[in-house]
């Protein structure tokens, strides 16, 4: 296990980034899928009322649709309360993957997607 400090926002773009790069879809060893997978439910647990005030912020300010952009009247509001949402810090207690449980072929953009799940070089002497 390893503590992984972030805020709501980082952790919101890194699952969907790890969802748009069809991570879950790829073969690691038995271990590294049993950890990625515990860590996603983990991540979409701790941002379950995030997301669900972002959605209430975005119908607020944007009239009841369901998204908002600068050329919104109530724009410079949204950001505010928006970023104050954002940057609440969050830690997550991750179940750790080895260099060796990722696939043999693998994107570098993949390896750095999941570098926060990595054990931590003194946890690899052990």
């Amino acid at each position: 296990m390893k503590t992984f400090n972030t805020t709501m926002e980082e952790l919101y773009n890194l699952e969907q980034s790890i969802i748009k790069a069809g991570v879950m879809n790829m073969s690691f060893s038995r271990k590294g899928s049993f950890s990625i997978s515990r860590n996603m439910k983990k991540i979409a647990n701790e941002l379950e009322e995030y997301k669900t005030q972002r959605a209430e912020l975005i119908k607020q300010y944007s009239d009841g649709s369901d998204s908002i952009g600068p050329d919104s009247p109530h724009w410079a509001e949204f950001l505010t309360e928006f970023q104050s949402l954002s940057s609440v810090a969050t830690e997550i207690n991750l179940n750790t993957i080895a260099q060796e449980d990722f696939p043999e072929e693998i994107a570098p953009v993949t390896c750095v997607l999941l570098e926060f799940m990595l054990e931590d070089e003194k946890e690899e002497s052990k």
